[in-house]
């Protein structure tokens, strides 16, 4: 009794409509306080004060963007984080600079920097504003859909977007690119949609973009699906996911044995249980001595001179040593899933079938990988193909 008042004390607490076993009001709670520490700045704050603790300098990035821009191919930002912390990102994550050692110098590794892209809204049709920013101070310029727009008591309009005010007219083949040159400088623009970047980019396609993301669904999948963009998503988890399938690389193979030798197994036992029951029906039916010749199959008839009783002992035996295998293949299966991760298992399976994310990488994920500077290991100039596809009927690895 005290157990339920006290619960019924609790419930006061609940919202109304809601019962004890509904977490519902959980998740909005946790979902409030995730969304209110993004909002009010203190979570990007607390990474500002100490980027080390929370971000991995990755001087690699560097020689990976100057391979690309040296080949011929434009590189981009495009985040959905603000100005002042996409500079304290890029600062550290670049060079290891912090506070009032940050510099621009990042910059001139871009041809364009988005800030404030609204994801996955940026990938949409309907227009969305662009505004210029004021690396210096953070501030805002109004534009007219990417084209400058002189401000009241300035004598000239924002310089940023110098070479994006002349509109190409409707069907003329004139570009409009915006993008910055060689050891320039990128401007950066907060807000607009993928239009803008195109016209920046100088892309008349959106095959001619790959773009590199770490959310399934606010990168890759809008993307992919909605402009068809080549895309690549990043899964950091791959790489110890690798490093274990490796080192484990023979025990798929067993398990596949033994679960083969216990379907083997569980096909004799129907065979000789269903021998078994045909003879002592006949038995019953005093058809048939017990030394009788007995079907070995259901569809291919064989005889044979095994008794009742050998049958019996047969069948025992079967059961016995199928569920023995049935145990060692149950127990090595769980040795395996948990030298992945003790709870989940393998990242991207259900079993031995491919789970819902995987689903989603293969079919909106060009290209997926642990890290973005491991495309420095590969020519700009090479082409990706997937693997041949096979039905089970083909026989292919």
């Amino acid at each position: 009794q005290e157990e339920e008042e006290e619960g019924g004390e609790n419930d006061k607490h609940l919202p109304e409509g809601s019962s004890p076993n509904d977490y519902s009001h959980l998740y909005r709670d946790v979902r409030a306080a995730v969304d209110l520490c993004h909002r009010d700045g203190s979570l990007k704050m607390a990474v500002a004060e100490e980027p080390s603790k929370y971000i991995y300098e990755d001087p690699s990035l560097l020689s990976l963007f100057r391979m690309l821009r040296d080949s011929g191919r434009q590189v981009f930002i495009c985040t959905n984080s603000l100005w002042d912390y996409t500079n304290v990102v890029m600062n550290f994550l670049l060079y290891g600079r912090v506070g009032s050692d940050k510099t621009l110098d990042w910059l001139s590794e871009f041809d364009v920097v988005i800030v404030g892209s609204g994801k996955p809204a940026f990938f949409q049709s309907a227009p969305r504003p662009m505004f210029e920013v004021d690396v210096a101070t953070g501030l805002l310029a109004n534009t007219d859909d990417g084209s400058p727009v002189a401000q009241i008591g300035l004598d000239e309009p924002p310089p940023a977007l110098d070479e994006y005010n002349m509109r190409a007219d409707e069907g003329s083949e004139a570009s409009t690119s915006s993008s910055a040159g060689p050891g320039e400088p990128s401007a950066v623009y907060q807000g607009g949609h993928f239009k803008h970047l195109n016209r920046m980019l100088n892309v008349r396609s959106g095959s001619q973009i790959l773009y590199v993301g770490d959310h399934i669904y606010g990168d890759i999948l809008r993307s992919k699906k909605q402009l068809g963009w080549r895309t690549m998503l990043i899964v950091p988890e791959l790489a110890a996911e690798i490093a274990c399938w490796e080192k484990n690389n023979e025990i798929p193979s067993e398990l596949h044995r033994l679960r083969d030798l216990r379907d083997s197994m569980s096909d004799e036992l129907h065979r000789v249980e269903f021998t078994l029951k045909t003879l002592e029906e006949q038995a019953a039916n005093g058809s048939g001595a017990e030394d009788v010749s007995v079907i070995g199959s259901m569809d291919d008839l064989e005889a044979n001179d095994e008794t009742i009783e050998d049958l019996r002992v047969r069948a025992w035996q079967l059961r016995d040593a199928r569920d023995a295998i049935r145990a060692e293949h149950k127990s090595r299966l769980r040795v395996y899933h948990e030298s992945f991760h003790p709870v989940w298992g393998q990242l991207l399976k259900t079993g031995y079938q491919n789970s819902r994310m995987a689903h989603q990488i293969s079919r909106f994920a060009c290209l997926y990988t642990s890290h973005v500077a491991n495309m420095r290991y590969y020519s700009p100039e090479r082409s990706y193909r997937s693997r041949e596809d096979y039905l089970p009927h083909e026989g292919g690895n």
